[in-house]
């Protein structure tokens, strides 16, 4: 069910939202929210056209497993699908480009919500818009179409051995996706500076979120290179990736939540909350990411129970990140509880 709506039921709509006519709620959004720019809405594209392709051979991998857990076929009938070459490359192709695909609409949202708080409008169109909706357009399809051969980087270290050709393959589809990412970098950067920015909730969650994705990327950079992967692949530099990417995306879509917060709740953000909740959270994101990374660094293994390291310095500090990190989650909860007569 999980897999249908992933690959299939989401893809659908999101293509409906793009292609065909708005519906009332849309237009009833836009209202509120306003209406997503060029760069924004191609944000979505990679989503709707890679996904469901990637996804076809292990959403067929799912079922076969899924009937014969249910007594329907025998077990030994879906053993091709568990053997790890048949395994691996099916769910890699997908898990990877599914995560480059909701990475890609992050920067998407950014690109959205960073003009919606510039102080002056581009030129005298009266128009609010990115430094350049070509570069950023552009940015988009190079690094999508980069990042949808980079996902042999999750193999080099597979015990089958991986032809080599396929491990370079996407060793340089993987560095060419920070291409991609410089022209974002460059296009928010450029749209800051150039029409100035607000200070606001839904700004500064975009913008840390967006730089914690960048700083983020470099880890990401040596992962994806092959001899650097023999050396961190199996250990904590891995999991700070992973963490890392995940709370940078739901960073920049809090500052989506900010942005829309009087049309979802009635009533507007308490600041003061929201500060506090948007900066713990990337404090907390860029201090677990730097010490899992040096973690990794130092060949401290993952998915291992207990945590294997004897150093009382590494566990305080993961302690004091982690305290920080739920303290935001904590006045985000706060934020949502308290009462609507309450002034900000």
């Amino acid at each position: 069910m999980v897999v249908s709506v992933i690959v299939a039921l989401y893809p659908a709509a999101l293509a409906r939202l793009i292609f065909t006519g708005k519906t009332q709620e849309a237009l009833v959004l836009e209202r509120f929210m306003g209406t997503l720019n060029p760069s924004g809405m191609a944000s979505m594209l990679p989503y709707v056209f890679i996904i469901p392709p990637v996804g076809a051979a292990i959403s067929l991998a799912a079922v076969a497993i899924g009937i014969a857990l249910l007594g329907i076929v025998p077990l030994s009938s879906v053993g091709w699908a568990l053997q790890s070459l048949n395994f691996n490359y099916p769910f890699w192709v997908f898990a990877h480009n599914l995560m480059e695909a909701m990475g890609v609409m992050a920067i998407g949202t950014v690109y959205w919500l960073v003009p919606r708080y510039t102080v002056m409008e581009r030129g005298e169109t009266g128009v609010r818009t990115l430094f350049s909706e070509k570069l950023g357009l552009l940015a988009i399809v190079f690094y999508s179409t980069a990042a949808i051969m980079a996902f042999p980087h999750h193999l080099f270290t597979m015990p089958t051995s991986q032809p080599q050709g396929l491990s370079y393959t996407g060793q340089i589809a993987s560095w060419l996706t920070g291409f991609g990412a410089a022209f974002s970098v460059f296009n928010v950067l450029a749209t800051s500076y150039a029409f100035g920015l607000r200070l606001t909730p839904a700004s500064l969650a975009a913008m840390l979120g967006f730089g914690v994705y960048v700083a983020d990327g470099f880890l990401a950079m040596q992962l994806g290179t092959i001899g650097w992967a023999y050396r961190l692949h199996g250990t904590y530099a891995a999991t700070a990736h992973l963490m890392t990417i995940l709370l940078a995306v739901t960073l920049i879509w809090i500052g989506a939540l900010y942005h829309s917060f009087q049309l979802l709740f009635g009533r507007p953000e308490n600041r003061k909350l929201a500060y506090i909740h948007i900066v713990a959270t990337a404090v907390a994101a860029l201090g677990l990411l730097y010490t899992m990374a040096a973690m990794g660094g130092l060949g401290i293994p993952r998915r291992a129970y207990p945590l294997p390291t004897t150093d009382h310095t590494t566990v305080a500090v993961l302690t004091l990140f982690a305290s920080i990190l739920a303290s935001g989650q904590i006045a985000f909860l706060l934020q949502l509880t308290r009462p609507k007569t309450t002034k900000t």
